[in-house]
């Protein structure tokens, strides 16, 4: 019993800590992924571009498999990297727990300037990529 405490307490601790896998930053073709909320606005202002906020958690399959194939393919990396500063964060996070209370995987296109949302997943859960596409294809009335 003292083992299964102790195991379900290093759990709940690792648990709480957002990781991005060295091979997951390597292999998205050099997107970085930000997991501090405030500078990726800092850098969304001084780049002038928009925020794509990735809600997580590493239980969640859906989330895994999303990254493994949406967010890793070259079309949609691309667009990520050329027009938003991204980033993963877990629903731990007080965004998260301010504003979306849905589930998971969530997402939304964040203005950094006045940081009001400017495009949110109707529900959340997985898109496959052409779907995801499309959500990311911000026109030029959205701005």
């Amino acid at each position: 019993m003292k083992q299964i405490t102790v195991a379900l307490l290093l759990c709940l601790i690792g648990c709480n800590q957002l990781q991005i896998p060295d091979s997951y930053q390597q292999t998205a073709t050099k997107t970085k992924w930000y997991t501090d909320f405030h500078k990726a606005i800092k850098e969304g202002q001084k780049q002038k571009r928009y925020i794509f906020v990735f809600f997580t958690e590493s239980w969640c399959v859906y989330c895994q498999k999303m990254k493994k194939e949406v967010l890793l393919n070259p079309k949609i990396n691309n667009l990520l990297k050329k027009h938003f500063i991204v980033v993963m964060l877990n629903t731990k996070h007080r965004l998260y727990q301010k504003s979306h209370k849905k589930g998971v995987p969530d997402y939304f296109i964040m203005n950094p300037y006045t940081q009001k949302i400017v495009r949110k997943s109707r529900y959340p859960g997985y898109q496959n990529a052409n779907q995801f596409y499309k959500f990311l294809n911000l026109k030029s009335d959205d701005k």
